[in-house]
């Protein structure tokens, strides 16, 4: 296969990720990852590498439900004055900004502001209906430690008034040092209310009449997480990580006409080097 290919099929594969996962937030991550003390998850620091990728997953551009390809890690945070701008490779928000409004040694209050999917891939298939713009979303995400967990609850709604959604999650992780190997697992639950459902996943009869589209209407629904993973410092600066995800997606998204193997779940193994400054 040509490389111009197979550039386009992984970019088209983590669309399809990203349209799958838009509001599984996953900032508790980095914490867990980089054994990060304190409730304050934001901090100054830039961390560029490569990654690969393979697994299964429900796919709105595939039939084959099998995925794998390369890609650029891009993770980094700026804080001042409680004021901060997080980018996680890891995470499927492009973007958080946010304000620290409380921290002490248990818990950290942020008032967040991020941007959920936009756009469909590149396919005829979806040439004729309407445009899926990101949301701006609006809100609060409560973090802290419990018998020496992290826990993380998430709620935020569209300000934008592009789809009108409203989410919640909640995460709940914990690390292990084990010399300078870090392991960690993480569980979530998220759930999309039915406008921010339907806005992305349904079919109006608008577009059901100029298309090969059934009208659909998606309702509310959930989604779950797994993520268990390993980290090791090669040394000062770079960084080896390897992690695997388990995850599942409510009927109301899968049965929709955008979806072609209609996968109910799925499963992703991940690994990346990274150099940090």
């Amino acid at each position: 296969m040509p490389i111009i290919s197979k550039l386009l099929h992984i970019i088209l594969i983590v669309l399809s990720l990203m349209f799958i996962n838009q509001t599984m937030a996953s900032d508790i991550a980095h914490s867990l990852r980089n054994n990060t003390q304190g409730n304050s998850l934001t901090e100054n620091y830039i961390e560029l590498g490569i990654f690969g990728f393979t697994g299964v997953l429900p796919s709105v551009k595939e039939d084959d439900d099998g995925v794998s390809g390369i890609g650029i890690l891009a993770n980094g945070s700026f804080n001042i004055n409680g004021f901060f701008i997080e980018k996680q490779g890891e995470s499927q928000e492009p973007f958080v900004f946010g304000y620290n409004a409380y921290d002490d040694d248990l818990w950290s209050f942020d008032i967040v502001i991020a941007t959920t999917f936009g756009g469909l891939p590149d396919d005829d298939r979806f040439k004729d209906l309407d445009a899926r713009r990101a949301s701006i979303m609006l809100g609060g995400r409560l973090t802290g430690n419990v018998f020496g967990n992290t826990i993380q609850l998430l709620a935020k709604t569209d300000v934008s008034s592009h789809s009108n959604g409203t989410t919640f999650s909640a995460l709940l992780g914990r690390n292990w040092q084990i010399r300078n190997l870090n392991l960690h697992a993480m569980i979530g639950l998220n759930y999309i209310d039915d406008n921010q459902s339907n806005y992305y996943y349904g079919i109006n009869q608008k577009e059901a009449n100029k298309t090969t589209f059934e009208t659909y209407r998606a309702a509310d629904h959930y989604s779950t997480r797994l993520e268990i993973g390993v980290t090791y410092p090669l040394t000062q600066h770079w960084v080896f990580r390897a992690t695997g995800q388990a995850f599942t997606v409510s009927n109301e998204v899968t049965d929709s006409p955008l979806f072609l193997n209609k996968r109910k779940g799925g499963a992703l193994l991940e690994s990346s080097l990274s150099y940090v400054f």
